[in-house]
């Protein structure tokens, strides 16, 4: 199948580097053997995506800044796979079942570890301390990457970016202590974003 492919693309795109037409074919084959574990035998290649959107959009107020949701998130396309195959009758091609069953244990004691750290910390978003806050980088989608005292330095009130400069006291702050106090967005932007 590999020299099939390598074969086309280099007929048809003769001014590549044969390197990357061998690299798509073998990313060709990996889809194709992956597909068929994940979907193949449904209407719908892209069906472990869909299913697990499906039931995610059942929980409109997760926050995918919560490690916890990522590591269930993970979990849900194992566990997802596994249904499909036992739906099918279908042991797996690439990983048997035993394999994701394993790998939707360890990625449940992840999320175990997960929020025992954040009860310890009594599940608060916020950080200890204003030097800890200061340290990490916040990314509005219009501006570069900045620290919390870059963002006082400029006015941004929250990581959205939608008051710069202007905006009014309620939105902004002075301090990154004023910040840290606040922990959310109160401007009226509409967006909640949580500072932390």
């Amino acid at each position: 199948m590999i020299t099939d492919i390598g074969l086309f693309m280099r007929e048809n795109f003769p001014n590549g580097d044969p390197e990357f037409y061998r690299i798509t074919a073998e990313e060709l084959e990996m889809y194709n053997v992956k597909n068929k574990d994940y979907a193949g035998g449904g209407k719908d290649p892209n069906g472990n995506f869909n299913r697990v959107a499906t039931t995610l959009a059942m929980y409109p107020g997760l926050k995918l800044s919560d490690p916890r949701v990522i590591s269930l998130v993970y979990m849900m396309k194992q566990l997802d796979q596994v249904f499909w195959s036992l739906n099918r009758g279908y042991e797996g091609e690439v990983e048997g079942l035993d394999a994701r069953l394993a790998d939707i244990h360890i990625y449940a004691k992840i999320t175990r570890v997960q929020n025992r750290n954040m009860t310890e910390r009594d599940m608060a978003p916020a950080f200890e301390t204003v030097d800890e806050m200061a340290t990490v980088s916040v990314v509005p989608d219009n501006c570069a990457p900045m620290t919390v005292e870059e963002m006082v330095e400029s006015r941004i009130g929250c990581e959205c970016g939608c008051r710069v400069n202007s905006a009014p006291d309620t939105h902004t702050f002075d301090s990154v202590d004023e910040m840290v106090e606040a922990r959310n967005c109160a401007g009226d932007c509409g967006c909640r974003n949580e500072l932390s």
